[in-house]
């Protein structure tokens, strides 16, 4: 992105009222994910607002400032309290898996979450649809400067507020992953600004190990929805 799109969305963030408030902005970095075939959303960034005092712009110039830092690689993350190396986490390498599966530059994908602010997990974002509508205007604003192909949302909340802003919604299809508790990955596509994209729901990766063997078929299933280009693995057989 170049200055005056930087420029723009710090102005975003501050006319929103979120700039300032405990969070993050970009998982990934800014030097080669702006042209990403994949747009990739998790709910909100995780951790104690009380105890992370990073605020979503700071958490900004820091990615501006170090323009090959990507989070899942190359953050050093402490789920639960207990320090993990730099991008060992359960979370980092579920997501590591998943994006390199898809992407033959998989650091290339563009990372954020739907809620720039901070929680210690989703069930504690009492205000989620209020939340999400918030940060909207900024991913409606990346998403036309990205151009993504394919959007993949963690979670049922995630995967509903994006099918709200979508206009000419395909019908739903499910697909089964096999688990105990009887989850299901999510498919659509519908219209943002005028564009046609491919919707993808996965069950929140903190608590679905995408990385098992046994769940390879959700991969394949997951590559139908690409479409043609070169930064995508193919469909395998």
């Amino acid at each position: 992105m170049n200055k005056k799109e930087i420029l723009n969305l710090k102005i975003l963030l501050k006319d929103l009222g979120i700039a300032n408030t405990s969070g993050s902005f970009n998982y990934s970095s800014f030097e080669n994910s702006t042209k990403s075939p994949i747009y990739f959303l998790g709910s909100s960034p995780g951790g104690n607002p009380f105890k992370e005092k990073q605020t979503i712009i700071e958490h900004l110039n820091f990615m501006l400032k170090n323009p090959g830092f990507n989070e899942y690689y190359d953050g050093s993350w402490s789920p639960r309290g207990k320090p993990n190396p730099i991008g060992q986490s359960p979370l980092q390498k579920r997501v590591q898996y998943l994006l390199s599966s898809l992407m033959v530059n998989p650091r290339n994908a563009f990372s954020t979450n739907l809620i720039f602010a901070r929680f210690h997990s989703e069930s504690n974002i009492q205000n989620y649809n209020h939340l999400a509508t918030k940060c909207w205007p900024v991913h409606s604003y990346l998403i036309e400067k990205i151009n993504p192909n394919l959007i993949i949302v963690l979670g049922n909340k995630c995967f509903e507020f994006v099918c709200s802003q979508m206009t000419d919604l395909s019908n739903i299809k499910q697909f089964k992953i096999d688990h105990g508790q009887g989850w299901t990955c999510k498919q659509s596509s519908g219209l943002l600004k005028g564009k046609r994209k491919n919707l993808i729901m996965l069950p929140h990766l903190s608590r679905f190990a995408i990385n098992q063997n046994k769940h390879k078929p959700i991969i394949e299933w997951i590559r139908c929805f690409l479409g043609n280009g070169k930064d995508f693995k193919p469909v395998m057989g």
